[in-house]
């Protein structure tokens, strides 16, 4: 099923996902607002081109967006307040671009993503995680540019193994850390603004070929 719209609905208290779409391409799912879903507020699973953008999902049971196995996908100007999970999961995909995106009080990561590449992830807003701010693992070739991430029990950033990652112009305010490299080659941290980290602004361990350069660290 292709060139599916869903746009500007109302969902409250979801037995499962509030929206759960499967193996659409060119799909559009904008201005919904889920509230109260015991599983995903919003979960989108397969297909090419899909994007979603400017929904608001409130208090979900787990992710409050969830996405597995996307070729081309944007994600723009949606909101997760109190997800019981992560506010967004991305895994296994491709050509993505996550933008404009806001998580409030994240029982666990803000941003979730496993097995991403060819991907940018930029001006995005992390407010309160019990997690990281912005977690990847498993992925090259990703862009983290011009996020936030603030009062996190995690790192601003972490990332784990994983290869050709550019992390610049974040700032990252009151985080355990403000940027964790585990097992990263070949990528580039620059540009941040690190303050108030509880222990350390930027960790690498066990890393090789990273350039780190022109960032402003203070009270970490």
């Amino acid at each position: 099923t292709d060139d599916i719209e869903i746009l500007s609905n109302t969902i409250t208290f979801a037995g499962e996902d509030g929206i759960d779409m499967r193996g659409s391409s060119f799909a559009t799912i904008d201005d919904n607002t889920v509230i109260f879903s015991d599983a995903n507020g919003i979960r989108v699973e397969g297909g090419l081109s899909n994007t979603v953008s400017n929904n608001t999902v409130i208090f979900s049971g787990d992710d409050g967006f969830d996405f597995q196995w996307i070729s081309g996908l944007e994600v723009y100007g949606n909101t997760a307040i109190f997800p019981g999970d992560d506010g967004f999961d991305i895994e296994n995909s491709i050509f993505a671009n996550l933008y404009d995106n806001r998580v409030i009080f994240a029982f666990d990561d803000g941003f979730s993503m496993n097995n991403l590449s060819f991907s940018t992830v930029a001006d995005n807003d992390v407010t309160f995680a019990g997690g990281h701010g912005y977690k990847l693992t498993d992925s090259g070739f990703v862009g983290i540019v011009g996020n936030t991430a603030l009062f996190t029990d995690g790192a601003g950033i972490f990332v784990d193994p994983s290869s050709f990652i550019f992390v610049e112009g974040n700032t990252l305010d009151n985080n355990e850390f403000g940027v964790q490299f585990l097992d990263v080659t070949d990528s580039t941290i620059q540009g941040n603004t690190i303050t108030n980290s509880r222990d350390t602004g930027i960790q690498l361990e066990n890393v090789e070929d990273i350039l780190v350069l022109n960032n402003d660290i203070t009270d970490s």
